[in-house]
């Protein structure tokens, strides 16, 4: 349980107890935190802060009052200097060292206290000193002066040395100097003093002149953190002095304080009343009697404390000097709370690194945290006012401070006077995370009064983190689901229950969910029976509804028109996606009218189609009118138009006449997925929110997932790439002449089987008889061409697919082999490099290309792979290395020896060749023969109505039937265009201006499919599909792709899932309206991502507590030496054993004798052995016990029963039942 006061008023008091002297020139500086400022190398005073960033939030708030309160535990803050510093990395600190940069966190009680301790030096109070350690922290505790004293003879100070924590401090006694209270602050204090880089020292009260040096040492050493204590005079003035320890964890326990109050008691004289105490957690109340018969005393004070039983367990209470008998009761009471002090237990957090950022950015310095930070207050503290402590910047500038040098200006310093005067400053920020759940433990074991452990079988417990909730939320029982999943993966079959009650106790920081009643005996609403043992899924943080089964979108594409008509017909146009998308754009019906008689075309209607455009006009000829159902027919019967579309009679009379000169249609467009931002398929609203007809003022949450099967079809393209031998540019030289294949014609993309069969062909031998040829590829040369096609893939419109035996066969092998189908095979006999780029890798690459139809041309430039030049410096010479056989469509290959290249040295200008796969030339040849010319484009509309969590993702690669599509997805947001004033700009019509925007774009996330996550905000948004490298597409305009190197099915799933209005949450800053609204309803972090939101899930399983144990049979079927073996609740072990011979003659060792006789003459019936075990379990004396239960068996059928008999059966309440049989119905029925 975490128990904290309210931070507001110590962050308040801390405020104005800090003097941060921070200028106007600071504040500027500040807003300027964004602006890029000339760079200066001056340097000439020390850092100022600008700005503390964290990694994922916004700027820390420096003003007074401010509350920097963050829900996200940042994984770095950066802090950003003055634009004209460079920071010195050796004044940072380091994981293992402290630095000029301290982060702190409260350890849990909203305060901050470094370890301090107070003495009098057993001056009997004449003068109090504290001494306080510089920097926070536990590990300051422990710091320790050691005070002695000696004649220094002359006047001086004291003396003071440090060794790690130890500070050794000598008062001088030398007559007329002695040391006094305020020559031991000079001591310490001053800066080139070696203890004031650890602890400061102030007088609390007294005589700053008291002489200490002539007082006895009974209090050395003085060991700061040493104890938790507070020592007061009860405004008495001195008349007497108090002192209060804490007890507990040897005196160091912290957070504890003493609440005085006073008020009248009575009583007589002679017999006083004593002080009241009371005790609530960490506080100490005393209420003093202000009688005046009686009046409390310091010595009351002391024994009422120390005579309390639950008080004196925390503090012990002392008079350490004055009169006990001093009146307490009197003065006015202006010191309390007196809060116990001196111990600290905040923690220090070490950086993971921190470290200063590269030019231009060293002005900046990273604290990177190497653990997420916990739910507490933190304090940043930047030194500069000390030398040793101080941050500091790359200045030539230093400082000689008792023989140690100190390099830079010291944060804060702001003059350049040649005197160190930095300044320290600090800020703090709170983090409120969201809670979490520890752990959850259905149906728990708890022992009952009788101390018997026992099942609360209708109960789950969960187990939060250390972070109170608030109450009302911990306990709503709507926020806690309890669903019966049947073992399914669907929701469809789900049952969901909510608990009857919630009990939250935020000392023990669980909740107690009680169901109606035991988990597996909870009724189905649907059927009203026991849902019975099974898998539940216990879901706890938010109130929001069961997610609807995903919807399976079937679009089409089909318009219906009444043809002008005014709906006396209307016709019904459709075709399927796959040729409504054919030609990238909308197919079209377009309706014209005319006198056939006066045109001289035949009567009814004249129908035109160019590619996926249908003009058709309509006879008009007086008595002749078209018909609608002419209109139907005539498409039907066109086979251009019917290969197109399906015209048919939706509605109305089909006799309609639906010609007219006057006849004035709009295009009739048949849309397939649609490829522009007009022509996107309406996916409809996502999770919408509907009335609940069955419970007024509640909604029902509309489908939140969304699933569409489509695909990326090949379209019709009708233009050349450039690549062919008489493009303008192209290099015509007479002994090449043409080396590039016809122009692609084909729509979609090339898929190309191939494989690595082993039987390749034949090859004859001496004696010309064919003998088997087989392929001796190594599985390093399989990985190099398959890299090889992979990377022609990514460059061209081919798409290779391996397969056992199919396609062309590549391989390692004989060249003078006969092969059996399409070859590309390198000669074995070769020396091949077979590592990745090296001449195996290119010359597959080569022979490929060469097989696919270009072929090798010397006037291309070097760094070509079919101008016959190795990438990598390894030329050939004396023939092209990859030749050509017509008649098997393979290409053989060699290597040769280096020699002159093919490539046109002329062209290399001297550059040096980068090994890439395959050359410019080769793309561009390459593309003109198979063109990448995906271009379809899937575009769909939807609308969110509120902000929530967006995620798309396509499913290609991963479908039951792995499609080749490797898709890209882009999503595409729809604002209104405003001027500068923020106001919506309409048009004409008086309609808003729109604009959309690309706001997310992914291509492989899961492998080749697409995902996407992201939160929405309501309003209309589109989601393109489209192949991998058709992304240049500007959806404002149809059919705008191009580039796309892949074809196929998909799916495409959208799924929406709204932001929780209501959840659970904590109870830090609950109503405190300082603070953001966010931090005032910190959310259950249910996922525990670190993120307040989100649901926790816990699956488990019940199970019935009886076991059932049958018997069938007689003893002749039962095994001597068989043993029952139960064990009950409290681990109790009792073993039961089957026993024929005697063997066990007495039972004992936790073994009971089970006697039957396994004799075939007059066996144990299976009832007498079942009664046995029976009545032996319920004798052993444990904690199981057993009932016996019989069971009717019926053989046969009707036909082998009688009419009218009876079973009579007696409950376990003696009542007796009987069931008669009637078999009327047993001749036309007999089962």
């Amino acid at each position: 349980m975490a128990v904290r006061p309210s931070r507001l008023s110590s962050l308040e008091n801390q405020r104005k107890q800090r003097s941060r002297r921070r200028d106007q020139s600071r504040y500027e500086q500040r807003r300027l935190l964004l602006e890029s400022l000339e760079r200066r190398e001056l340097m000439a005073v020390g850092p100022q802060l600008i700005g503390a960033q964290p990694n994922n939030s916004e700027l820390f708030n420096f003003d007074q009052g401010a509350v920097n309160i963050r829900s996200v535990s940042p994984q770095e803050i950066t802090f950003r200097f003055d634009d004209e510093q460079i920071m010195r990395p050796s004044t940072f600190g380091s994981p293992t060292e402290l630095g000029g940069i301290q982060i702190t966190r409260a350890g849990l009680d909203g305060e901050f206290e470094a370890a301090s301790v107070t003495s009098d030096f057993n001056t009997a109070g004449a003068v109090q000193l504290k001494f306080t350690a510089r920097r926070l922290g536990a590990d300051q505790n422990g710091i320790s002066l050691q005070v002695t004293k000696s004649n220094q003879g002359a006047a001086g100070l004291p003396t003071v040395t440090v060794v790690g924590n130890t500070i050794a401090v000598v008062l001088n006694t030398n007559a007329n100097n002695q040391s006094t209270a305020l020559d031991l602050l000079n001591a310490l204090n001053a800066e080139d003093s070696p203890a004031s880089a650890l602890i400061t020292a102030e007088i609390l009260s007294g005589s700053p002149d008291t002489v200490l040096a002539n007082r006895t040492i009974n209090f050395s050493p003085l060991v700061l953190g040493g104890e938790a204590t507070v020592t007061t005079d009860l405004n008495t003035a001195n008349g007497v002095q108090v002192k209060l320890t804490s007890v507990r964890y040897e005196g160091k326990e912290t957070g504890l304080q003493v609440n005085v109050t006073k008020s009248n008691h009575g009583g007589i004289v002679g017999a006083p009343v004593a002080p009241i105490v009371s005790v609530v957690d960490k506080t100490i109340n005393v209420d003093l009697n202000t009688d005046f018969r009686n009046p409390s005393t310091a010595q009351d004070f002391v024994n009422a404390i120390n005579s309390d039983p639950e008080a004196s367990q925390l503090i012990r209470a002392e008079i350490v000097s004055g009169s006990a008998a001093t009146n307490v009761a009197q003065p006015a009471i202006n010191y309390s709370p007196l809060k116990l002090g001196g111990v600290s237990n905040d923690i220090v957090v070490n950086p993971g690194f921190i470290g200063r950022l590269a030019n231009p950015d060293e002005n900046e310095v990273v604290f990177r945290f190497s653990e997420t930070l916990a739910d507490d207050l933190y304090r940043v503290d930047i030194y500069g006012d000390h030398p040793v402590l101080a941050l500091r910047n790359e200045a030539t500038v230093s400082y000689n401070v008792r023989g140690r040098i100190f390099n830079g200006f010291a944060f804060g310093d702001t003059t350049d006077d040649g005197v160190d005067n930095g300044e320290d400053f600090s800020f703090e920020f709170e983090l409120d995370l969201g809670p979490q759940i520890v752990s959850v433990v259905p149906q728990p074991l708890r022992r009952n009064a009788a101390g018997v452990m026992e099942q609360a079988r209708d109960e789950v417990m969960v187990y939060f983190n250390n972070d109170d909730l608030d109450q009302a939320s911990a306990e709503n029982v709507d926020f806690y689901q309890l669903i019966l999943t049947r073992d399914t993966v669907e929701n469809t079959d789900d049952v969901v229950f909510h608990p009857t009650s919630v009990s939250y106790d935020p000392i023990t920081d669980t909740a107690v969910l009680t169901f109606a009643d035991n988990l597996d005996e909870l009724v189905d609403p649907a059927t009203g029976l026991p849902i019975g043992s099974g898998t539940f899924r216990l879901r706890i943080g938010t109130d929001e509804q069961t997610p609807a089964p995903p919807v399976h979108l079937d679009l089409a594409a089909r318009v219906v028109s009444d043809l002008g008509t005014g709906g006396a017909v209307q016709v019904l146009f459709e075709t399927d996606l796959v040729t409504a998308d054919e030609f990238g754009s909308a197919m079209q019906v377009i309706v014209t009218s005319s006198d056939h008689s006066q045109t001289g075309d035949p009567a009814g209607p004249k129908i035109d189609v160019r590619d996926n455009i249908i003009r058709v006009d309509l006879d008009n000829t007086p008595g002749n009118e078209t018909t609608a159902q002419e209109l139907v027919d005539a498409l039907n019967a066109e086979p251009r138009s019917a290969a197109l579309l399906t015209a048919s009679i939706a509605n109305g009379n089909a006799a309609t006449i639906v010609a007219d000169e006057f006849l004035d249609l709009q295009p009739i467009e048949l849309v397939g997925v649609g490829s522009s931002f007009d022509t996107a398929s309406p996916l409809g609203v996502l999770a919408e929110r509907t009335p609940d007809p069955l419970n007024p003022g509640q909604t029902v949450l509309g489908p939140t997932s969304v699933i569409v099967a489509s695909r990326i079809d090949p379209q019709v393209y009708k233009l050349e790439y450039p690549g062919s031998n008489d493009e303008p540019g192209h290099r015509s030289v007479q002994d090449v002449g043409s080396h590039v294949g016809a122009a692609d014609s084909d729509e979609g993309i090339t898929e190309i089987e191939y494989n690595f069969r082993t039987n390749i062909g034949s090859v004859l031998d001496l004696q010309g008889v064919p003998q088997p040829s087989f392929n001796v590829i190594t599985e390093q040369q399989k990985e190099r061409a398959r890299e090889a096609l992979q990377v022609l893939s990514r460059s061209t419109g081919i798409e290779f697919v391996e397969t056992d035996n199919s396609g062309v066969t590549i391989a390692t092998g004989a060249l003078n082999t006969s092969p059996f189908g399409p070859t590309v095979m390198l000669d074995s006999g070769a020396n091949w490099d077979d590592q990745y780029g090296e001449n195996w890798f290119q010359m597959m690459m080569t022979s490929v290309i060469r097989w696919l139809g270009v072929v090798g041309s010397g006037e291309l430039p070097p760094g070509t792979l079919m101008a016959g030049t190795s990438l990598l410096g390894t030329t050939t010479t004396g023939r092209p290395p990859v030749a050509y056989d017509p008649l098997t469509n393979s290409t053989r290959a060699t290597l040769v020896p280096t020699g002159t290249a093919f490539g046109d040295p002329d062209l290399l200008f001297n550059n040096p060749l980068e090994p890439v796969f395959p050359g410019d030339h080769d793309i561009v040849h390459l593309n003109y023969m198979y063109r990448p010319e995906s271009k379809d484009i899937d575009l769909y509309q939807f609308e969110v109505q509120e902000t929530g969590l967006f995620t798309a993702e396509t499913i290609a690669e991963r479908k039951r039937e792995s499609s080749s599509l490797d898709t890209e997805i882009s999503l595409y947001r729809e604002d209104p265009i405003r001027d500068s004033a923020g106001n919506i700009i309409l048009d004409s019509m008086g309609l808003p201006l729109i604009e959309r925007t690309l706001i997310s774009r992914n291509d492989n996330y899961f492998s080749n499919d697409s995902y996407l996550e992201m939160v929405l905000e309501p309003g209309q948004y589109f989601i393109a599909v489209a192949a991998s490298g058709n992304s240049n597409f500007d959806p404002v305009i149809e059919d705008s792709g191009i580039g796309g190197k892949t074809e196929g099915l998909y799916d495409l799933r959208l799924n929406f899932r709204p932001d929780a209005v209501n959840s659970i949450i904590d109870a830090d800053n609950v109503g405190r309206t300082e603070a953001p609204a966010a931090a005032q309803a910190t959310a259950l972090d249910g996922d525990t991502n670190g993120v307040p939101g989100g649901a926790y899930n816990f699956w488990f399983q019940t199970r019935p507590v009886e076991r059932q144990l049958n018997f069938a049979g007689d003893g002749t079927l039962f095994v001597d030496g068989q043993t029952i073996r139960l064990v009950d609740n409290e681990g109790v072990t009792r073993v039961f054993e089957l026993d024929s011979n005697n063997r066990l003659s007495t039972s004992g060792n936790n073994v009971t004798r089970i006697a039957f006789s396994a004799s075939t003459i007059n066996p144990t019936s299976a009832m007498t052995v079942a009664t046995t075990v029976e009545q032996a379990i319920n004798a052993a004396g444990f904690g199981v016990k057993a009932s016996l239960t019989r069971e009717l068996q019926f053989t046969g059928d009707g036909s082998t029963m009688t009419d009218g008999e009876s079973i009579t059966v007696r409950d376990r309440f003696g009542a007796s039942h009987t069931f008669e049989l009637d078999l009327n119905n047993a001749a036309i029925n007999p089962n």
